[in-house]
């Protein structure tokens, strides 16, 4: 049952918060492939990011993986550090290389920047070449 939008105000934060992101998760799990990834190119994403989690779950090496990693490739800085991360969980999904703690040293490599803008440029093109290996 959906609250009122009073009991959505008295809502804690954090309920709030994981009520709204279910929601969203839901909408966006009904879109296809195609359209998740339509929706990542224009950058049109969430404050949830429920997209990340859609196209883990129906994202393929062969449509998914490369836009993917574009948009790691393309979102340097702070401002893009969270959406890094959801985009690389989603993205190690999708190649079978499932890392839900974030310790794999490429993982970490590609989504953070602690190690400057160009380290995590180089562990996206290590990434790369997985992605292409997977793609043959």
């Amino acid at each position: 049952m959906r609250p009122d939008k009073d009991e959505l105000r008295k809502m804690h934060w954090r309920d709030r918060y994981e009520y709204e992101a279910k929601r969203d998760a839901e909408s966006l799990g009904s879109l296809t492939e195609k359209e998740l990834l339509e929706r990542i190119k224009k950058r049109n994403l969430g404050s949830y990011f429920g997209e990340w989690r859609a196209i883990a779950k129906k994202g393929t090496v062969r449509n998914s993986a490369m836009v993917l990693w574009d948009f790691l490739q393309q979102s340097p800085g702070e401002p893009n550090m969270l959406h890094r991360y959801h985009c690389s969980d989603a993205l190690f999904k999708i190649l079978g290389m499932d890392d839900p703690a974030s310790e794999s040293e490429l993982r970490r490599g590609v989504q953070w920047d602690h190690k400057g803008e160009d380290a995590r440029q180089d562990a996206l093109l290590t990434l790369r070449t997985i992605i292409e290996e997977k793609q043959s």
